[in-house]
């Protein structure tokens, strides 16, 4: 399974999501409040099915310290499900808060990560063709969003890896690589 990490500081929350691709169950969720090693047991790592998936960990700068805003946010497009993980503060919060209220979208919580989400399920103003665009959604976000962040962007059957354009917020990849007979992930290769 190769997975994109979005993981810095984090002391307060952790989650992965993970993809098979298929339509049935598109995503496979654990997150939750606590370090790492108190979120994440064998269990909970074995119902994470799939080839791809996205983590993160978090240390609030912005919303509060609530089970709510644990990452990666996951939301139902009318284009499919979507994950992200994102790391940083938006400079223009407030701006985009009131452009994506103003769209018509719900927000649950005063996270700049949600916030991000929802912008991204946005149509972008040039419109879309032929389903949704992705790099152009992304591109959009960007525009609307120049400071400062990077994200993981998971649909089902892919994943995005973005800086903002000053390139202010590390990104990290990795794979994880199945040891010995049971198959138990335990290595992270960068």
């Amino acid at each position: 399974m190769s997975i994109i990490l979005n993981v810095f500081r984090g002391q307060e929350s952790a989650g992965i999501v993970t993809s098979d691709g298929a339509e049935k169950k598109p995503f496979y969720v654990h997150k939750g409040m606590g370090m790492i090693s108190n979120v994440f047991n064998d269990d909970a790592i074995k119902k994470l099915k799939g080839n791809l998936g996205i983590g993160h960990t978090r240390y609030s700068t912005s919303a509060a310290s609530e089970e709510v805003n644990c990452q990666p946010f996951v939301v139902h497009t009318a284009q499919g499900p979507l994950a992200v993980a994102h790391n940083g503060e938006l400079v223009n919060c407030g701006s985009l808060r009131k452009m994506v209220l103003g769209r018509g979208v719900g927000l649950s919580t005063h996270s700049d990560s949600e916030l991000i989400t929802q912008a991204l399920s946005l149509n972008p103003p040039e419109g879309e063709e032929n389903g949704p665009d992705w790099p152009a959604r992304i591109k959009h976000l960007m525009q609307l969003a120049p400071l400062s962040y990077s994200l993981v962007i998971m649909l089902k059957d892919r994943i995005y890896g973005v800086r903002d354009p000053y390139g202010n917020r590390p990104l990290c990849i990795g794979k994880m690589l199945p040891v010995g007979p049971a198959g138990r992930f335990s290595n992270i290769k960068h």
